[in-house]
């Protein structure tokens, strides 16, 4: 048999099979999930609650990082040389004039990192082992069969997420509010 050059198509070497990894799949060890599992794995803290606390503390730093440091950033100092102007002293500030201004970022920032933990499966499904959280139960039940228990608890995080959300405006709103009067 000839080819569209010409060539017989029986002496030509064939291309060598592509590898299994390349660009069809993602190894383990390139997703952060997996140098997470294989740092636990090292230490001990596998199949741990610790080292899923850890794990999950981790991931959320970034968002709970960006949060206060804006909510630092637009603080006004004045108000806090105004009370050290006054006499009130370190404990009297961070209690009565930072922590107050803080607590809705603060709140904010907690309210996002829960989200965020219990949305991350996929650490929970490498670092926990066979033990179950919430998020894993729904995941391992959705992947068998659509189960209507699954149905009503996503109902009801989804209702919990609307109530977090509107408490976080709450306490923007009220924050504003308290910057205005200042």
């Amino acid at each position: 048999t000839r080819d569209a050059d010409g060539g017989d198509t029986r002496t030509r070497e064939r291309p060598p099979e592509p590898d299994r990894n390349e660009g069809g799949g993602v190894p383990l060890l390139d997703h952060p999930a997996g140098y997470v599992w294989s740092l636990a794995k090292k230490v001990g803290l596998l199949g741990t609650y610790h080292g899923l606390i850890i794990a999950q503390t981790v991931h959320c730093v970034p968002y709970v990082v960006l949060l206060m440091s804006v909510a630092i950033a637009s603080f006004d100092e004045r108000i806090e040389q105004v009370a050290r102007s006054l006499g009130a002293g370190n404990r009297i500030v961070i209690w009565r004039i930072l922590l107050p201004n803080l607590l809705p970022s603060l709140a904010a920032s907690g309210i996002l990192a829960f989200i965020v933990t219990f949305d991350e499966v996929i650490l929970t499904l490498f670092l926990f082992g066979n033990r179950f959280t919430i998020p894993k139960q729904m995941f391992t039940r959705l992947e068998l069969q659509i189960d209507p228990t699954i149905t009503a608890v996503a109902t009801m995080l989804v209702v919990f997420s609307l109530l977090m959300l509107a408490i976080v405006a709450l306490l923007t709103c009220r924050s504003r509010l308290l910057r205005r009067r200042t």
